[in-house]
């Protein structure tokens, strides 16, 4: 028999934009794909928190309008990137027109997604996929099954 290799399914989400009488007006599928977001979603996150912790000292500071009119852009950007890498072009540009420039919104509703849906799964999938590579390659595992078959193959020349 050969040796065969296993494709295994796409890991997606789905992100339904509902109007205000409760109609789904847009159906976006979500791809989790481990490998091509952790670095580039990390990388927005840590933006994203960085930005939002300078408006917050800015705030207490009290900083003048002008300020933190530069940081809440800054952050709105960084909003956005999130958005993009998580979404895709495309799907964030359907998220932006939705929502027709209402930030707020965006953030008081696509981010709970991103940051309770889409970063928890992604870290699940990357744990179980580094498990199962770590499961396939045991040197440990390896070994042991080697002295196994040693062992039957020593008994066999003995009898």
């Amino acid at each position: 028999m050969a040796y065969q290799a296993k494709r295994t399914s796409a890991y997606t989400k789905d992100f339904e934009l509902v109007d205000e009488s409760g109609r789904v007006v847009h159906s976006l599928k979500v791809a989790l794909d481990p490998g091509s977001m952790v670095e580039k979603l990390s990388n927005q996150y840590v933006e994203l928190l960085r930005s939002r912790e300078k408006v917050c000292e800015m705030q207490k500071l009290g900083a003048d309008f002008s300020e933190l009119k530069d940081a809440y852009e800054t952050l709105g950007n960084a909003v956005i990137a999130m958005i993009r890498s998580v979404f895709g072009d495309e799907d964030a540009n359907t998220i932006l027109e939705f929502y027709r420039g209402r930030y707020n919104d965006i953030i008081q509703e696509v981010m709970p997604f991103i940051s309770n849906v889409v970063i928890p799964d992604i870290r699940r999938i990357t744990q179980q996929n580094r498990k199962d590579i770590l499961q396939k390659y045991n040197r440990k595992q390896k070994r042991q099954k080697k002295q196994q078959i040693r062992k039957m193959v020593k008994r066999l020349w003995d009898i």
